[in-house]
């Protein structure tokens, strides 16, 4: 059975604070040198400010253009959103994000031979390998073929997940003795397929897809989107699991992804290295 973890420490949160404002805020409400000292401190002495400061003053001339929000709801926008919302919703409901939550018990109901905390030590060290690898695959490949390639990775890692335990259930034997491996393999590949373009990609997709006087507003939606799907699939996960059986809800997962691939492929735009307009 797959359990509830502990809830998170606060942590993280307590580093905010040596951040500053967002330079384009602090220009925003005309506190010019606080802007500078802002970019300085997060791009370096080296940076050229003045012109950096001049670039959000112009964009702020294109952002202060209100766009009704009826017109998202019509073409071309319409379009966009749909992209949008999709690729944040795929981004949780294929089932990565709550695999981080419940790694240890994941691996305890797996019944592998391994020790849980070290398999979890194991994908959080992949976690890291894989953001390296897609800093550096991210400007060399398109953003439609990287999320046709995670989609299908996670997908085809999440039914493995979910083919193993029906293994289990079957035959617990054979999975622990013969199939011991297959749960690390399995979500350290989903892993790795995840930070590839699932996770990272719809926010870059949505800021090349919309207008600068839209975009605001279109990342609004979309991270409004992420975090109530994100708030869902972390709360009925493990109820799901319980009803249907672990290998039911991994497979669901799969199902997802794979729908999210043809989706991409069907519909989502390639966006790297284009203009707005041929977009």
């Amino acid at each position: 059975m797959i359990r509830r973890p502990p809830r998170s420490t606060l942590f993280p949160y307590t580093t905010l604070f040596r951040s500053p404002e967002s330079p384009r805020w602090l220009v925003m409400k005309g506190m010019t040198d606080d802007a500078k000292k802002a970019i300085s401190w997060l791009k370096g002495e080296t940076t050229n400010v003045d012109q950096e400061i001049s670039s959000i003053r112009e964009s702020l001339k294109l952002t202060n253009k209100t766009v009704p929000w009826l017109d998202y709801f019509r073409p071309p926008l319409l379009k966009c959103l749909f992209v949008s919302q999709f690729l944040f919703i795929l981004n949780e409901l294929c089932g990565v994000n709550v695999i981080r939550l419940y790694t240890v018990s994941i691996f305890q109901a797996s019944g592998s031979s391994l020790d849980s905390n070290m398999e979890t030590i194991i994908i959080g060290v992949v976690l890291i390998v894989g953001s390296c690898i897609y800093s550096g695959v991210v400007d060399h490949f398109g953003r439609r073929t990287l999320l046709i390639v995670s989609s299908l990775v996670v997908g085809i890692s999440m039914a493995a997940m979910g083919t193993y335990f029906k293994v289990q259930a079957d035959d617990k034997r054979t999975a622990q003795e013969y199939l011991f491996w297959v749960p690390l393999l399995s979500l350290g590949s989903a892993t790795v397929g995840f930070v590839l373009g699932c996770a990272p990609l719809p926010y870059v997709v949505t800021s090349e897809l919309f207008p600068t006087q839209t975009r605001g507003r279109a990342s609004s939606l979309g991270v409004t989107t992420l975090n109530i799907f994100g708030f869902l699939i972390a709360k009925f996960f493990v109820d799901v699991s319980d009803v249907i059986g672990s290998a039911g809800a991994f497979w669901i997962c799969s199902a997802i992804c794979l729908l999210g691939t043809v989706v991409v492929y069907c519909v989502v735009p390639e966006t790297r290295g284009k203009e707005l307009d041929n977009v």
